[in-house]
């Protein structure tokens, strides 16, 4: 009887974790159709509640072990930070410019045209060549 005493105050823990009202936190935690947040609970054995209400913060019940609960939030923070990357460049800002000298002609290619799978545009990052 005191095993599974024990073993149920074990898992009666729970906290409360606020992801504010940012629509981005809410998406890196969940997911597309839900992967993010089940990878959360399966990897950590917490279970994991959502409280959304309209126009306020969101918060999440994380209840299980405090090792469990402390996993899942460590995952949480992992998926908020994975989301939003890198800070964003303003329209126009040079990140980093890089001297190409004679392998001009690779990165520009044929005609000067850049072959569609290899294009920077489709990740994101145009690509200007200035002559000298």
């Amino acid at each position: 009887m005191q095993v599974v005493t024990k073993l149920l105050a074990d898992h009666s823990n729970s906290e409360t974790v606020s992801l504010g009202s940012e629509r981005g936190a809410f998406g890196a935690v969940i997911g597309k159709g839900g992967v993010n947040i089940r990878r959360i609970q399966d990897g950590s054995g917490a279970r994991i509640n959502i409280n959304k209400s309209s126009g306020a913060e969101t918060t999440l019940e994380i209840s299980g072990t405090k090792e469990s609960i402390a996993r899942a939030k460590q995952l949480i923070k992992e998926a908020i930070e994975e989301e939003s990357g890198p800070p964003k460049p303003e329209a126009g800002e040079v990140i980093e410019a890089i001297e190409l000298g004679a392998s001009t002609g690779s990165v520009i290619g044929k005609v000067g045209l850049i072959p569609a799978q290899h294009a920077p545009c489709s990740r994101g990052a145009p690509l200007r060549h200035a002559h000298p």
